[in-house]
């Protein structure tokens, strides 16, 4: 009796644990829309300076590509929107080098993508 108990209690959980595993590789990593596939970028903020913001975008082999200091606009970060528009940016950058070289000269592309002018 003891032995069949021990081998339902067993099945039971292995087929809890394989359960498990199937979900987990049924979800990929990359499923938001938001996440970039290749690339990351890191913002750097500071709560005592809410309206100062630093973006860096790197490539997959942690190499800085662009970076870009928005001052005077309080950047959502939490914002779907805001990540959509990053990953696009992040995309772009990647794909084009050259177009980053020039942007590196004029620091403006989180600007323009995140329609932040001077007058706002």
């Amino acid at each position: 009796m003891k032995r069949i108990k021990l081998a339902i209690a067993t099945g039971i959980l292995m087929l809890c644990s394989s359960h498990g595993i199937i979900a987990q590789k049924r979800s990929p990593a990359h499923s938001k829309d938001w996440v970039p596939c290749h690339g990351y970028w890191v913002i750097e903020s500071n709560n005592r300076m809410p309206k100062l913001n630093t973006f860096y975008f790197y490539n997959d082999n942690d190499s800085l590509i662009y970076t870009e200091k928005i001052e005077g606009k309080k950047i959502n970060i939490k914002s779907k929107a805001t990540l959509r528009k990053l990953k696009s940016l992040l995309d772009n950058s990647l794909l084009t080098s050259n177009q980053i070289k020039q942007a590196k000269e004029d620091g403006s592309l989180v600007k323009a993508i995140l329609k932040i002018g001077k007058d706002r």
